[in-house]
């Protein structure tokens, strides 16, 4: 619920701010040259490099299944802890009535 919700904002706000503190290195890291180079020169075209973009995605893909698996499990948790507990009130056949 909501009872640590100052907190877990706070560290997600402190992890978003380091976070980004990567983001330039990680920009020029994947980026690659064929945006530098000249279309008509097919010497530079076949030297350059288009970038590192394809694990960037995959790295986002995956990032994004397991912030979508962390509910999936704690739902799964819940249902099974529901099902291991003893129900409160135990079902009688018959409540004191006297009718068959």
């Amino acid at each position: 619920g909501f009872r640590y919700f100052g907190a877990l904002s706070g560290i997600a706000f402190c992890t978003s701010g380091i976070t980004q503190l990567a983001i330039a290195p990680l920009a020029l890291f994947v980026e690659g040259s064929c945006h530098e180079v000249d279309s008509d020169n097919e010497v530079d075209l076949a030297s350059c490099t288009e970038g590192k973009w394809g694990q960037i995605h995959i790295i986002q893909i995956l990032t994004l299944l397991a912030l979508l698996l962390v509910p999936l499990v704690d739902i799964c948790a819940e249902k099974q802890k529901s099902r291991n507990r003893e129900p409160l009130l135990k079902p009688y056949d018959s409540y004191g009535s006297t009718d068959s």
